[in-house]
């Protein structure tokens, strides 16, 4: 640090050192705008035995404004402290720095050292106004991007080359700076002004910034001013939010939105506002540096609801630069997942067993594409996989489960339940086929039912008729205290449900004996081919066992590899089958089957046979010949249709009648010409004899006594009301002897009720011969 220093003896007479010291203690001043305040790393005083040494930094002095007003202000102070009293003290004219020094006002009040500090005054201001020094030096300041930044440096008493630095960086000594398009030094050289101007600021501009005069003979080491730093402040890029211009947001989950402002400088302020109304919960903001930029990163936590679907909003960003922010905005969509309702088709009444039934699952989502499954009771429909389910017939298994439907996008999935409730009719599903019980004992009968609503079960007598509609009992077990002989015989469980058809089932009620054999004695089995004997016989209660013997030895089926035996419970009867794997010559002869039950034991003989069967070569000659007989037969009777074809040809001569043929050729056979022409014109018997009595017969067109059968009005044996097939009772179709009946007219019966006609043209029929008479007088008498 270059350094002014005085030094002197400021003691008068009759002072100690004591003055000298307190002096020193007092040093600090306050300072004011003209003289800045010096602490002690400044101001360095020194104290010693009638003697003082003062020392101040050359930065001190340089500050001034001018060595001119230095003086003004010294010589100011010194008339008014003459004037107002030759007794001031030392530091009240102690130069201009009075302010530096106000502790010493009290201690100092000798007249003597106010002459040597005006001579100490005098020499510092004459020192210091003839040095070379900076009168304005640069300060720190920031400027837009773009706009013009002017750095003030004077030098007063300038002896050397003033040059500006720029990161330790000379721009050189000529004023226009050359290499420097936008720097220049500006300002009027007589006064010493060399300001920095720097247009068009530009980010790489920002740097600390030194104006320097370079040495001379007077001052090798030259002179430095205080640096300045050049801040360029950006305003931030205009902010985008992320996924713009609509924003995906989830309902009732926190959804992070991203606002970003750039390359800014200083860092942007982010701020987010819903429907004018700034948001500050769940905000946070981060800064990243981007090269000499910073980028601002806002991002909001936000918790959707439905109310704010479609709403707006909006980011900004600022700085303490910018009077207005920078705004952006974004429309919110809030997702969420299905919002299910299920329906059926059946609203009025409840579900009733064989209804067809269709679930709709409709609802909102967003968004709305939607994927759709069933279950019914936690298990997946394969196939089902809209919002409709349809069920064509509803069973009873329906009924109390759980039928599903679930909705699925994006968001999530949500399954709505529906718990069916099916009515349906009365099912008897337990009952005990046959019951065995002894006199005077006790018996219960069981019948378990089910239906929707709760079935009723009454037990009712079924073998006797005087007892069929006596209800027994109402409980689904029917219990006998003592059984009789009357007791034993069928019962009949019935199962109800209002507005459904009653169900019944029957159940035997036996006295319990041995077993009683009911097997065929003789069964027939082939030699290496499979075969089985059957033993079958009523054991009321049930067997306890079944045992086969052969020879007086009981068949171990296990041992044998041949022999397997089968159980059958055929309701009061039980059967016994003994299969055979391979037949062998020994398998043939009597076996024993032996059926143990509580009551007893019983046993019965069956005898298995060899089965014989006919060669093979029997058989093919056997089938041979019942085809050759079926040919022969159907050639015989195509040969004799044949010739009575060629007889009728040759009688009837050339009389034909068939659907083409024309009115001349009927004319020509019924000419009386001819043999049969006049049999027809002499024997007409339609006024003889009645016609055949057809229901409202109808005459029609060419009826003209050849015997044609009109077309009649027939009746259906079936009839359709309303679109129900109705089957015609046996009453109303006549008997097949009826002759109504067995006319022969080739007329087919409708299947639905109305005047129908068959098509098929009646068949050419002439009329009988009366009894009376024979053909051998007709042709007589022709």
């Amino acid at each position: 640090m270059e350094t002014f220093e005085y030094s002197g003896d400021f003691r008068s007479q009759g002072e100690d050192d004591s003055l000298h010291q307190r002096l020193c203690l007092h040093s600090s001043g306050s300072g004011d705008q003209h003289y800045p305040r010096l602490d002690n790393e400044q101001l360095h005083c020194s104290f010693f035995p009638h003697h003082l040494q003062l020392r101040f930094p050359a930065t001190y002095i340089s500050n001034e404004p001018s060595c001119t007003r230095q003086q003004n202000l010294q010589q100011q102070i010194h008339q008014h402290h003459v004037t107002k009293s030759r007794q001031k003290t030392f530091a009240q004219r102690l130069l201009p720095y009075h302010s530096v020094f106000p502790g010493l006002f009290k201690f100092v009040q000798r007249q003597t050292l106010l002459v040597l500090v005006t001579m100490f005054g005098i020499i510092l201001t004459g020192v210091q106004c003839q040095q070379m020094r900076f009168v304005v030096q640069p300060f720190n300041r920031s400027v837009a991007e773009g706009w013009t930044a002017v750095l003030n440096c004077t030098v007063a008493n300038r002896e050397g080359t003033v040059t500006w630095t720029k990161g330790g960086f000379g721009l050189g000594v000529e004023r226009h700076l050359p290499g420097f398009d936008r720097y220049s030094m500006i300002g009027s050289e007589e006064r010493g002004e060399y300001n920095l101007q720097i247009q068009d600021v530009t980010i790489d501009d920002e740097d600390n910034f030194e104006c320097q005069v370079g040495p001379s003979n007077k001052y090798p080491t030259g002179l430095r001013s205080q640096p300045a730093y050049l801040s360029v402040i950006v305003p931030p890029e205009r902010p985008s939010i992320i996924n713009a211009p609509t924003i995906a947001v989830v309902l009732n989950r926190p959804t992070n939105i991203t606002c970003r402002a750039d390359r800014g400088k200083p860092a942007a302020q982010i701020t987010w506002h819903l429907n004018s109304q700034r948001l500050t919960h769940g905000v946070n903001v981060y800064t990243q540096m981007n090269g000499k930029y910073i980028d601002t990163i806002g991002v909001l936590s936000f918790n959707a609801t439905i109310a704010d679907l479609g709403q707006t909003i909006e980011c900004q960003a600022i700085t303490e630069f910018m009077e207005t922010p920078y705004r952006t905005s974004a429309k919110l969509n809030v997702y969420f997942p299905p919002i299910l309702n299920m329906t059926l088709n059946v609203t009025s009444r409840n579900i009733r067993e064989h209804d067809y039934i269709k679930f709709w699952c409709q609802g909102q989502a967003n968004p709305n594409s939607v994927t759709w499954k069933w279950y019914l009771d936690g298990e997946i429909i394969p196939g089902a996989n809209s919002n409709v389910y349809h069920i064509h017939a509803i069973t009873p298994e329906y009924n109390k489960k759980k039928l599903a439907c679930e909705a699925t996008n994006i968001v999530d999935s949500v399954r709505l339940e529906k718990l069916l409730i099916v009515e349906y009719g009365p099912r008897i599903t337990d009952i005990t086929d046959v019951v065995g019980a002894d006199l005077g004992g006790s018996a219960e009968l069981r019948c378990t039912a089910d239906g929707n609503p709760e079935p009723s079960v009454i037990w009712r007598r079924k073998d006797r008729a005087n007892l069929s509609h006596r209800t027994l009992s109402t409980k689904s077990v029917y219990r006998i205290e003592e059984v009789n002989t009357q007791s034993f015989g069928f019962y009949e469980c019935i199962a109800s449900v209002i507005s459904f058809p009653e169900v019944s089932k029957e159940t035997l009620l036996w006295r319990n004996e041995k077993p009683e054999m009911k097997s065929v004695k003789q069964q027939s089995a082939s030699e290496g081919e499979k075969g089985k004997l059957e033993c079958l016989a009523r054991s009321i209660p049930k067997p306890i066992s079944v045992i086969w013997t052969k020879d007086g030895r009981e068949i171990n089926y296990a041992l044998s590899g041949r022999f397997s035996v089968e159980k059958k419970d055929l309701g009061q009867h039980v059967q016994s089958i003994l299969h055979i794997q391979v037949v062998e010559s020994g398998d043939f002869g009597l076996y024993n089957c032996t059926i143990e039950n509580d009551k007893g034991v019983s046993s019965e003989q069956v005898e298995l046979i060899e089965k014989h069967v006919l060669p093979i070569t029997y058989i093919i000659i056997g089938i041979i010949g019942g085809l050759a007989f079926i040919f022969v037969t159907a050639l015989v009777c195509v040969l004799y249709r044949r010739c009575k074809k060629e007889d009728q040809g040759s009688v009837l001569g050339s009389y034909t009648d068939t659907d083409s043929s024309s009115d001349k050729k009927r004319e020509k056979a019924d000419s009386p010409n001819t043999l049969m022409g006049q049999l027809r014109q002499e024997y007409r018997f339609s006024a003889d004899y009645d016609d055949m009595p057809y229901k409202d017969q109808q005459t029609k067109g060419n009826n003209n006594g050849y015997g044609f059968i009109e077309p009649c009005e027939t009746y259906s044996d079936t009839q359709i009301y309303d679109g129900d097939y109705v089957r015609r009772g046996e009453d109303l179709i006549p008997d097949r002897l009826d002759p109504l009946y067995n006319t022969g007219t080739g007329y087919s019966m409708s299947s639905f009720r109305g005047n129908y006609y068959d098509t098929t043209p009646p068949p050419t029929m002439t009329r009988l011969t009366p009894l009376h008479m024979s053909n051998t007088k007709l042709a007589t008498d022709v």
